[in-house]
């Protein structure tokens, strides 16, 4: 008997991630997102869920009937071969439509998507016992493998004329009978061990001149067949009749990685390397146009690398003021460090100061390279002013011991694992991320990857059963940094049972094991309770001396207020002078009736995006509005009043350890 076919078919099935950001807007549906052809995601601490989007169409012989048809949606991890959701959904097209559009979402919080797993979404017409079609996707976790920007290191770029085998900066199609070409980077696979089974694909945006148009793709790079771990990423381009400065971008995971820019009215033989390659920070025509002038007049294949003659010239003339500045005594945040200094013991000495950190010989000379500077990063960062002075110090440090290892001397390293003190959104995961970067480049740590753990990602199923989850975890942060937020709530001291003591017992047998220094230890929390962790854990302190405690303090009102202007200029907003006042004067009444939970950074952003903008697009649409202007500048009206309320003065950061224990 012949099986009835479904008068459905689907034509388009595509992928989204949602953040927790995005679920904070009282508005927000996963509808509204915007789906694509991507089959990769990155799984950080703010991925809230993926949700599919799905495009049905009547079959022929339906086209002027009326469809209403139950359809079962079906999720299975590939990697494991097991079915882990299943939703259903009714499509319902009307005899005089042809197409319907559904949405399916899967919650992170009832979903188990596993780093480094393939994903496969099956689409069935149960009544008919039809495979209506499917989909791919899979994820890969952030602390797992790092930064997604240091998973492929570009080398070149250009353009290849179709039928040709040489790259061009640039090309003139009017020269040539065919206008096709292929937009190329040639990339490495950067990643060493853990690394996922499968590389994630590099999505190509083309941005044309002049225009607000970009071409999006999503390509899996190909092997180079060189015998190393070079990759190819081609998009075919056919060049349009207008001419201009093109940008081209490569991303991974949306970190940008690498991007050219180049004409279509002009033929320059060669490719694109060094600065040439370097991804724009944000992209504008002006600054693409510039960057092409620019590169006309510059040799982008020199670059500022010291030769072997004058590397030792260079040398002296770094260390001597470095050295200066680090053997001042760096000024101190607590009243007494006795303490700490006492508490190590001959005994512990192996996990304090390691034989020798692993250098990083991969760069010629590691520490007058040309990449940008992270400290340049950290400085970018608002605020912050205890933080970035102790960790310059420290990268001054890591440098005089890459220095001495340059010179053949014996070397010694300080202590690694450190405590951060602070409330929440003061920027602690944020300056984790640039530690891990700052470490990995001196050589101290094999990876700089940073793994986020918490209570509920160590406590298990099983009572006991959090030692092996912690061990876990710290095989994870192996060669990287095992970062864990609110760490006092490991230790309850009313509770004798609370299975938070084992987390506690494997963190201080791994701190022991002489053997596992190639990691780092970062315990976050909040200022009183972190004291009392240290005060009933004595084992931190023989670890963890003062001057790898750092203290971030509230922002200040200025300080919120910068943050939220930096927001707004990177989302392209601006405020009018009196908007300008109505902000500052909500800050500022956020700032003195903040309380324990005050958000800090987090709360300027879940202002911006579930009150201010909301508020404003609301008011446009019902003024009818569509001139750049209006969709751009934020009016007065469109800052919330803040509302008062009593609250308990938040006590300043920071404890100060006493002498007697």
């Amino acid at each position: 008997m012949k099986k009835k076919q479904s008068p459905i078919e689907l034509c388009l099935l595509s992928f989204t991630d949602y953040t927790w950001q995005h679920l904070a807007d009282p508005s927000f549906r996963p509808e509204n997102r915007h789906f694509d052809l991507r089959h990769d995601f990155l799984i950080d601490s703010n991925f809230a869920g993926i949700a599919a989007e799905l495009h049905f169409f009547k079959t022929n012989e339906h086209s002027f009937k009326g469809v209403r048809r139950k359809v079962s949606v079906l999720l299975f991890d590939a990697t494991d071969r097991v079915l882990i959701s299943t939703k259903w959904i009714t499509v319902g097209i009307p005899k005089s439509g042809s197409h319907c559009r559904k949405v399916v979402a899967f919650p992170f919080e009832e979903t188990e998507f596993r780093s480094g797993h393939a994903f496969r979404l099956q689409v069935r017409d149960d009544n008919a016992d039809q495979l209506l079609g499917e989909g791919c996707f899979r994820t890969y976790m952030e602390g797992q493998f790092g930064d997604p920007s240091t998973w492929y290191k570009p080398v070149i770029g250009g353009l290849l004329p179709d039928g040709e085998s040489e790259l061009m900066k640039s090309f003139d199609p009017g020269t040539r009978k065919n206008r096709i070409c292929n937009i190329r980077f040639e990339v490495w696979d950067a990643l060493s061990s853990p690394r996922p089974d499968t590389m994630p694909e590099l999505e190509v945006r083309l941005y044309y001149p002049a225009e607000e148009n970009v071409f999006v793709d999503f390509i899996e790079p190909r092997n180079a067949y060189r015998g190393d771990h070079t990759c190819i990423v081609d998009l075919p381009f056919r060049a349009p009749e207008c001419c201009g400065v093109y940008y081209v971008e490569l991303l991974c995971m949306d970190a940008p990685i690498a991007g050219f820019v180049f004409t279509t009215d002009r033929n320059l033989e060669g490719h694109w390397i060094g600065k040439g390659l370097a991804p724009l920070d944000e992209y504008d025509y002006a600054g693409a146009n510039r960057r092409y002038n620019e590169s006309l007049t510059d040799d982008d294949e020199l670059e500022d690398i010291p030769t072997d003659q004058d590397f030792d010239a260079l040398l002296d003339a770094f260390i001597a003021p470095e050295l200066k500045e680090a053997a001042a005594p760096a000024s101190s945040e607590y009243s007494d460090n006795s303490d700490i200094s006492d508490s190590s013991d001959e005994s512990d000495s192996s996990s304090i100061l390691r034989e020798a950190p692993i250098l990083n010989t991969d760069a010629e000379h590691p520490i007058l390279d040309d990449e940008p500077s992270l400290l340049s990063e950290l400085d970018d960062l608002t605020g912050l002013s205890s933080v970035k002075e102790k960790i310059i110090t420290y990268d001054k440090i890591m440098r005089f011991c890459m220095l001495r290892a340059t010179k053949g001397l014996e070397l010694f390293h300080s202590p690694l694992h450190a405590m951060f003190l602070g409330s929440p959104g003061t920027g602690k995961t944020t300056v984790a991320r640039l530690m891990g970067k700052m470490l990995k480049k001196a050589g101290v740590l094999s990876s700089g990857h940073v793994v986020m753990k918490e209570r509920s990602t160590l406590i298990g199923q099983y009572y006991s059963s959090e030692a092996e989850k912690t061990l876990e975890a710290i095989e994870q942060a192996q060669g990287g940094i095992l970062f864990i937020d609110e760490a006092h709530s490991l230790f309850q001291a009313n509770d004798p049972k609370d299975p938070g003591k084992f987390v506690i017992e494997a963190l201080m047998t791994a701190l022991a094991d002489p053997d596992k220094d190639d990691w780092m230890l970062i315990l976050a929390g909040y200022p009183d309770e972190m004291k009392r962790l240290f005060e009933l854990n004595p084992g931190f302190r023989s670890r963890i001396p003062e001057s790898n405690i750092y203290t971030f303090e509230d922002f200040s009102e200025d300080e919120l207020m910068e943050i939220a202007e930096r927001r707004l200029e990177k989302l392209d907003f601006t405020l009018s002078p009196e908007a300008r006042e109505a902000l500052s004067r909500r800050l500022s009444d956020d700032y003195a009736n903040r309380d324990r939970n005050f958000g800090n950074a987090r709360h300027v952003m879940n202002l911006i995006h579930t009150e201010i903008l909301p508020a404003m697009a609301v008011r446009v649409m019902d003024a009818a509005l569509a001139d750049r202007e209006s969709l751009k500048e934020i009016h007065p009206s469109d800052i919330p009043i803040s509302t008062p309320k009593a609250v308990q003065r938040r006590k300043p950061v920071g404890f100060t350890f006493s002498s007697a224990s």
